[in-house]
């Protein structure tokens, strides 16, 4: 598995390529690599016998099955058994190989040059035959496993195509949609078809999947209702979810011109792991304070209140961007100010409830 054993197996590899050529071998068909996936023809070249070192990996190791978003796949008997059979043969072409070697320029032949090229050429015939049924097996099955691999990115890519086919709809009509039932209906699935994602390609993250378009929904109000001015916090959360659940959309808008430049290890996916840490992270800030209206209000009147004193002082600014360990008493002691005034709208009672 070393980047020198590699290197000296594809070497070894394009010298029997060499060597059928030059013995003029009778190829098996390839015509059957016309119908690999686009990503599948990139290491092949027309007209070349082309043995790949992933291939003969793959028909030595003989892995009964792979893993992909946490999903057990498992190969056919079919191709476990002719990968067998090919790195068997193979075992057996380097030994021949190397007796040719040996007996044609150490001089040690005991029979005729020609029957021993002849018998050569029969054994490399024998691996190509070997080869192409072991390769076009194995990778139309990889292919099929790879496409179910990427259902659900897949289902999300058209969960947003019909979202926004039906915006484009209405635009056409002259509106802009903000809400109505078909459009939150697509929206729904496109926000579970996400959180799906977040569950199996969040790699940093929880992966968490109970996050529901209720948040977005609630952010999209506290952006029509609440102003900077009363909560710049509130509205930069609420921005956050907004903008986090739109780059998502960008992204599977940009994956739908060709799905297979997807890795079906779907957490392999840099950009998309990136852009659901990001969802993720705003939306779960959401469930926790958008979506209960008591909780939201607190946190509307409370962050009010700390950026006014922030604007005031500028020292309380600072504690709080340096995260200053004064901040965890000043703020506990504004909360019990505004309960003894009764207009923290229970939000000492709340977050103590011991104390209360």
């Amino acid at each position: 598995d070393s980047t020198e054993g590699q290197n000296r197996c594809k070497k070894f590899l394009d010298d029997i390529e060499a060597i059928a050529i030059s013995l003029k071998i009778v190829k098996s068909p390839r015509g059957y690599r016309k119908k690999f996936s686009q990503a599948y023809k990139v290491p092949y070249q027309e007209g070349s016998l082309c043995y790949l070192t992933e291939i003969l990996d793959y028909a030595q190791e003989g892995f009964p099955y792979i893993l992909l978003n946490r999903e057990k796949y498992i190969f056919s008997p079919n191709v476990l058994n002719s990968g067998e059979r090919l790195f068997t043969f193979f075992q057996k072409l380097k030994e021949n190989i190397k007796e040719t070697y040996t007996a044609i320029y150490e001089e040690t032949v005991q029979e005729n040059v020609l029957e021993i090229v002849s018998s050569l050429r029969e054994n490399l015939e024998e691996f190509d035959k070997r080869w192409t049924i072991f390769e076009k097996l194995y990778v139309f099955e990889l292919m099929l496993i790879e496409k179910d691999a990427r259902k659900r990115i897949v289902r999300a890519i058209q969960m947003e195509q019909e979202l926004k086919s039906l915006e484009i709809r209405e635009r056409l009509k002259g509106k802009v949609v903000i809400r109505s039932p078909a459009y939150d209906q697509l929206r729904k699935k496109l926000v579970c078809a996400c959180c799906e994602l977040t569950s199996i390609a969040n790699t940093t993250g929880k992966g968490r999947d109970d996050l529901s378009v209720d948040i977005l929904l609630a952010a999209e109000d506290i952006s029509r209702k609440v102003s900077s001015y009363k909560s710049k916090a509130v509205r930069k959360l609420a921005d956050q979810i907004k903008s986090s659940f739109n780059n998502l959309r960008v992204l599977l808008r940009k994956y739908s011109g060709n799905v297979e430049i997807i890795d079906p290890q779907l957490k392999n996916n840099p950009d998309l792991s990136e852009a659901l840490v990001t969802f993720e992270k705003a939306w779960e800030k959401g469930k926790d304070f958008f979506l209960n209206p008591s909780i939201c209000n607190m946190l509307i009147s409370f962050s009010q209140l700390i950026e006014s004193l922030t604007e005031k002082y500028k020292e309380v600014q600072e504690k709080i961007e340096a995260i200053d360990s004064d901040v965890f008493m000043i703020i506990p002691c504004l909360a019990i100010l505004k309960s003894l005034d009764e207009a923290d709208m229970n939000m000492f009672e709340f977050c103590f409830p011991v104390v209360h």
